[in-house]
């Protein structure tokens, strides 16, 4: 069996609104690249390189804006760039030219500490969370799902035609994944699943509310994500909560959903969509009553019982 390959991005990094959304993508794409090419990781290449495997516009501005992005990872340690793959000379950031050829050297043991996260400005709970993880808390993204992303462009027929910023979708993706790579309440059947609100969501992501909106919606159309909404039984009133999972982890909502279970920490009345497609009252009493009297719920399931129903 063909093993799984993540690469991982500290969520010191995925859920920090004061590291760019360019820097972020630039860092995915030399992670990824570190894990496809030799063992010891080794990954050499260029701003010309980088606007070319991104499926940038060869330009003034987009050469400005990568090598931005580059500088910006230098100056906060995560990565160091050297002339040898002895990682030996250390390249000085000023003087690096658009052909220049350069070793990457993510610094996974300084982004995991202390040091790292006193550099910039989160909140009480947020460094707490990153204290009792001893630093080491990460999102993890399987390889094939990350390569998808990078390559995306207006060519994709989900994306029909509609231009996207690639950087402000991975950091709208990357800080969904934060929540889904480990449950804050320790609970295994959980795992894989997120259900923070859009509001929290705009706290972390490079992006405004309404974009982070449209572009979960793109990520559910590419099948990138799957997201269920419900209707929320809470201390005031009624109200929509929305759960999402990798869409390849879309049987996680499910299991989730039979709160007994689960313990997923809130009641609700109804599904209203499933990966917006609007379901109808009579349609989620069905799911549902398939969901609670199945016990063993897998992709499988999902796509035969529920997606081949609603989406015909």
């Amino acid at each position: 069996m063909k093993k799984d390959i993540f690469i991982k991005i500290n969520n010191s990094i995925a859920r920090n609104k004061m590291i760019s959304e360019n820097a972020k993508l630039v860092l995915a794409l030399i992670s990824a690249n570190e894990n496809i090419g030799a063992e010891r990781g080794i990954f050499c290449t260029n701003i010309s390189g980088i606007i070319y495997m991104l499926k940038g516009g060869y330009c003034t501005r987009t050469i400005k804006k990568y090598k931005n992005a580059i500088e910006e990872l230098v100056n906060f340690g995560i990565l160091t760039l050297y002339s040898d793959m002895t990682y030996e000379n250390i390249i000085d950031i000023k003087t690096l030219r658009t052909n220049d050829w350069f070793y990457c050297k993510i610094n996974y043991d300084f982004i995991e500490s202390k040091n790292f996260i006193k550099q910039f400005d989160f909140e009480k709970n947020d460094e707490m969370i990153f204290e009792n993880c001893k630093f080491k808390n990460f999102t993890s993204i399987y390889l094939e799902d990350i390569i998808y992303l990078l390559n995306l462009d207006t060519s994709n027929k989900c994306l029909k035609g509609v231009s996207i910023n690639k950087a402000k979708l991975l950091s709208v993706y990357l800080v969904i994944l934060s929540k889904a790579n480990l449950d804050s309440l320790n609970k295994d059947s959980l795992a894989g699943i997120n259900f923070e609100s859009v509001e929290a969501i705009t706290k972390y992501a490079n992006a405004s509310k309404n974009t982070i909106t449209e572009y979960i919606n793109i990520l559910c159309n590419i099948k990138a994500i799957f997201k269920v909404k419900v209707m929320r039984n809470g201390v005031n009133g009624v109200s929509t909560k929305s759960i999402y999972a990798r869409w390849r982890n879309r049987s996680n909502i499910f299991k989730a959903l039979d709160v007994e279970r689960s313990g997923l920490p809130f009641n609700y009345t109804k599904i209203t969509s499933i990966n917006n497609i609007e379901i109808t009252e009579e349609q989620s009493e069905s799911i549902l009553a398939k969901t609670f009297g199945t016990k063993d719920i897998n992709n499988k399931w999902v796509d035969n019982e529920i997606l081949k129903k609603i989406y015909h």
